[in-house]
C-alpha cells in the first residue's frame, strides 16, 4: 500500500492542483502540491531502510493492461533495491523543488498549470522506476518526456521556449524509437515484455540477438541522458523555469537512461561490445561537455553542461560493470547537482533575471547564503575529500582503472582529464559570480537581497545530502558486504569482482582525481584573479579552438545542415512537385476543378431553343448508327 501511494499520490496532486487550483486558492494549492510529495517522500525513506535492513522485494500487482494473442502486459508496482534508491532520488529532489518553487514562482501569474506540471513530471518517473515491465516502463518513459516538454516551454510567449521545448521532444523521439525497437526486438526473442521472464531466458538467446536489443536500448538511454551525438537539447532546456532544470538535470529526465541500463544488466552483462560502446560513449561525453562548459558564460548553461559530463561518468561505470558506483554517483549528483541549479536561480532571482555571469561579481558579501551553498555544491561535483562527489565520481575513476585490462585505459584518462576541466569551470562560475569588482549596473546592484526562506531552506537541505551522503552511504554502495542487496530477480547488480579491484587501485590512482581538482581550482584563480586580463588574450589567440568551444563543437549547424535544411528542401519539393503540381493539378483539388470547367462548357450547350435539341438528337442518332455499322 505504501509503494501504491509514493507513485500515485503526485497524479493525485497534478489533477487536483491542475482542475481544481484556481477555486482551490494559491496557498492551499501550495500546500497540497507540496504535501502530496513530501508524503512519498518519507514513504520512500521508510522503504528505503526497511530493504537497507532486509533485501525485500515487493510486488504489487494492480491490474491487467494488455492482452492480445501472446502479448500480456499488467500494471504491477516493483520494488527492490534499485528502485528503493531511485524513489529516494526523484522524490527527495522533486518535494526541494516544489517548496522552492513557491518563492521563486511567487510573481507567475501560472503557477498552478506549473506545480500540475511538476506533480505529474513526478508522477511519470516514479512509474518508470516502479516498473516491472518494458511496456509500464515506456509509459513512464513517454510521460516523462511529455512532462518535459510542457515545463521547459511553460513560458510559451519566448520563441526560444517553444523553440528548446520543440528541441528537446523531437531529439528525444530519436532516442525513444531506438527503445522501441529495443522491446520489439526482445518481445519477438522471448515472446514477453515482463523483465523477469526476459532476462531469465537471455542466456538461451542468440548474441546477435543480445547486441542488436542491447544496442537499440542503449540509443534510447543515450536520449533521455543526453549522451554524446543525442546531448544537444539539454543545454537549450535551459530556457524552462530554474526549479525546471533542476528536476530534469538531477533526478528524473537525465537519469532515466542510466536507470534504464542499471535495471537492464542481465542483457548488458552478456554484450562486451555495447559495455565497450556504453564506455566509449560516456568517456567521450565526459570530455567534451567539460570542455565546452569551460567557455560558457549563462550561469545556467555552464551547470547543463555539467549534468551532461557527470552523466557520462555514470555510463562508464554502468559499461564496465560497476552498476552500484553508477547509482552512487546518481544518488549524490542528485543533491549537489539540484543544490547548484536551485543556488544559480537564487542568483537569478537576486540579479533581476540576469543569466551571464560576465555582468556578475562581488555577490558573495551581497548573497552570502547562496554563496556559501554554491561553494558547497561545487566542492561536491569537482571531488574535495569527504564530500559526496568525493567517494562516487572517484570510485568511478577507479572502476574505470580497473578495467584497463580489457582495453578500456582511455575511458580513465578521459575522466582524469575531465576532473581537471570540471575544477576549472567550476571555480570559473564562483570567482566570477561571487568574488572580485562587480560588474552589476547600480540600479540592480541596490535591489540585490537574499532569497526567502521557500528558497534557502531547500538550499540548506540540499547542502547537508551535498556534504553527508557520500560518507554515510559509501559502504552500502561500494562495499562487497552489502552486495547481497544488489542482487534481485530483475537486478544483477555490479559483481563483487570489479568492486574488489576498485577498493585495490594502486595509491596513485586514488590520488589523481584530487591532483587534477587542485590543478583546476589553482589554474582557475590564476586566471580569474591574479591575471584577470589572460583569458581575452587567450581567447583572441587561439581564437579558432575558443570558436570551436563557445559553439559546442558545432554540433548545432552541423545537425541544421544535414537534418533541418535538408529537410525543409525536401518538404518544399514535395509541396511544389507533389502537392500543388500533382495533387492539386489531378487529384481531389484538379478534379473538382476540372469538373467545375466541363461543367461551365455544358451549360454553354444548354441554350433552350427546340432546334439546338433536334440538331444534337439528330447528331446523337447518326453517330449511333454509325457505330452500329461499324462494329455490328
Amino acid at each position: 500500500m505504501d509503494l501504491f501511494i509514493i507513485v500515485f499520490l503526485p497524479l493525485a496532486g497534478a489533477l487536483i492542483v491542475g482542475l481544481l487550483g484556481k477555486r482551490l486558492g494559491l496557498l492551499l494549492s501550495h500546500i497540497i502540491s507540496c504535501s502530496f510529495i513530501a508524503i512519498p517522500f518519507l514513504l520512500s525513506c521508510y522503504l528505503f531502510y526497511s530493504n537497507f535492513l532486509s533485501n525485500n522485494e515487493i510486488s504489487l500487482y494492480l491490474f491487467d493492461w494488455i492482452q492480445s494473442g501472446s502479448l500480456s502486459s499488467s500494471w504491477t508496482l516493483y520494488f527492490d533495491t534499485l528502485t528503493s534508491v531511485m524513489l529516494v532520488v526523484v522524490t527527495s529532489v522533486s518535494a526541494l523543488v516544489h517548496i522552492y518553487s513557491i518563492g521563486y514562482m511567487k510573481k507567475d501569474p501560472h503557477q498552478y498549470r506549473f506545480f500540475a506540471y511538476l506533480s505529474f513530471f513526478t508522477f511519470a518517473m516514479l512509474i518508470l522506476v516502479t516498473s516491472n515491465n518494458f511496456l509500464q516502463l515506456f509509459f513512464g518513459w513517454e510521460g516523462v518526456g511529455l512532462a518535459s516538454y510542457l515545463l521547459i516551454g511553460f513560458w510559451y510567449e519566448k520563441p526560444s521556449a517553444n523553440s528548446a521545448a520543440m528541441k528537446a521532444f523531437v531529439v528525444n523521439r530519436v532516442g525513444d524509437f531506438g527503445l522501441m525497437l529495443g522491446i520489439a526486438t526482445l518481445y519477438f526473442a522471448t515472446g514477453s515484455v515482463n523483465f523477469e521472464e526476459i532476462f531469465s531466458l537471455s542466456n538461451d538467446l542468440d548474441n546477435t540477438i543480445i547486441n542488436l536489443s542491447c544496442l537499440l536500448l542503449f540509443i534510447g538511454a543515450m536520449g533521455k541522458s543526453a549522451q554524446l551525438f543525442l546531448h544537444t537539447w539539454l543545454p537549450d532546456a535551459m530556457e524552462g523555469p530554474t526549479p525546471v532544470s533542476a528536476l530534469i538535470h538531477a533526478a528524473t529526465m537525465v537519469t532515466a537512461g542510466i536507470f534504464l541500463i542499471a535495471r537492464c544488466s542481465p542483457l548488458f552483462e552478456q554484450s562486451e561490445i555495447i559495455s565497450s560502446l556504453i564506455i566509449f560513449i560516456g568517456s567521450s561525453t565526459a570530455f567534451f561537455a567539460a570542455s565546452v562548459g569551460l567557455v560558457q558564460n549563462d550561469i545556467k548553461r555552464v551547470i547543463a553542461y555539467s549534468t551532461c559530463s557527470q552523466l557520462g561518468y555514470m555510463f562508464v561505470a554502468l559499461g564496465v560493470g560497476a552498476y552500484q558506483v553508477a547509482i552512487f554517483h546518481l544518488f549524490t549528483h542528485a543533491f549537489f547537482k539540484s543544490l547548484l541549479f536551485l543556488g544559480s536561480g537564487s542568483v537569478i532571482h537576486a540579479l533581476s533575471d540576469e543569466q551571464d555571469i560576465r555582468k556578475m561579481g562581488g555577490l558573495a558579501k551581497l548573497i552570502p547564503f547562496t554563496w556559501l551553498s554554491m561553494i558547497i555544491g561545487t566542492l561536491a561535483l569537482t571531488g574535495a575529500p569527504f564530500l559526496s562527489g568525493y567517494y562516487s565520481k572517484d570510485g568511478i575513476i577507479e572502476a574505470a582503472y580497473s578495467s584497463h585490462s580489457s582495453g578500456h585505459l582511455y575511458a580513465f584518462y578521459l575522466l582524469v582529464f575531465s576532473v581537471f576541466l570540471t575544477s576549472f569551470y567550476s571555480w570559473r562560475l564562483i570567482l566570477l559570480t561571487f568574488h572580485g569588482t562587480t560588474k552589476t549596473p547600480n540600479e540592480i546592484l541596490t535591489k540585490v537581497h537574499e532569497s526567502p526562506l521557500t528558497m534557502t531552506a531547500p538550499l540548506f537541505l540540499l547542502s547537508l545530502g551535498s556534504i553527508f551522503s557520500g560518507f554515510f552511504f559509501a559502504d552500502f554502495f561500494m562495499s562487497v558486504d552489502f552486495q547481497p542487496l544488489w542482487t534481485s530477480s530483475l537486478y544483477l547488480g555490479s559483481n563483487s569482482e570489479i568492486i574488489d579491484s576498485i577498493h585495490r587501485s594502486p595509491s596513485w590512482v586514488k590520488a589523481l582525481p584530487l591532483v587534477m581538482m587542485l590543478a583546476g581550482l589553482l589554474m582557475a584563480m590564476f586566471m580569474y584573479v591574479f591575471f584577470k586580463s589572460l583569458p581575452k588574450s587567450l581567447s583572441k589567440r587561439f581564437s579558432f579552438f575558443y570558436n570551436f568551444l563557445l559553439n559546442k563543437w558545432y554540433f548545432d549547424e552541423i545537425y541544421d545542415l544535414l537534418f533541418v535544411k535538408s529537410s525543409r528542401k525536401i518538404g518544399n519539393f514535395l509541396s511544389l512537385v507533389f502537392d500543388k503540381g500533382i495533387i492539386d493539378g489531378i487529384g481531389p483539388d484538379g478534379i473538382s476543378l476540372r469538373v467545375q470547367q466541363l461543367a461551365k462548357y455544358a451549360s454553354k450547350l444548354q441554350t433552350g431553343f427546340i432546334y439546338h435539341y433536334a440538331l444534337a438528337m439528330l447528331v446523337g442518332l447518326t453517330a449511333f448508327i454509325f457505330l452500329f455499322v461499324i462494329f455490328g
